[in-house]
């Protein structure tokens, strides 16, 4: 199982729901900043990578996107997240959880133009 930083503290269970894959392909599809994506569920983990459009403000813009994500896909009681900067592309992870620390996990990879 692969490293999921965001769950060193708290004890979650998260799965796949079932609304949440058309959520994520409206969304992804309706935004501008959006050159191309593609996701995949493993492991019960939303994977997603996002082809960006602009190549200035390349932290910002990542950093919007996932955003709206969050806002789109939160539940009430709580979530973490967090986003950085890598060599060649930027990396952040989501997850989200109900009152019963049950919830959802995505993790993103934003690439850029050269």
């Amino acid at each position: 199982m692969a490293n999921l930083k965001l769950l060193d503290e708290i004890t979650v269970s998260y799965d796949v729901a079932s609304d949440v894959a058309e959520k994520l392909q409206a969304f992804l599809s309706a935004s501008n900043e959006i050159k191309q994506y593609h996701f995949i569920i493993e492991e019960k983990i939303y994977k997603i990578t996002i082809k960006m459009n602009d190549t200035m403000f390349q932290y910002g813009h990542a950093g919007d996107v996932l955003f709206k994500l969050m806002s789109l896909m939160s539940c009430k009681a709580g979530g973490r997240y967090f986003l950085i900067a890598r060599q060649a592309d930027f990396y952040g992870e989501f997850l989200t959880y109900d009152e019963d620390y049950t919830g959802l996990y995505f993790q993103l990879t934003f690439k850029f133009p050269n």
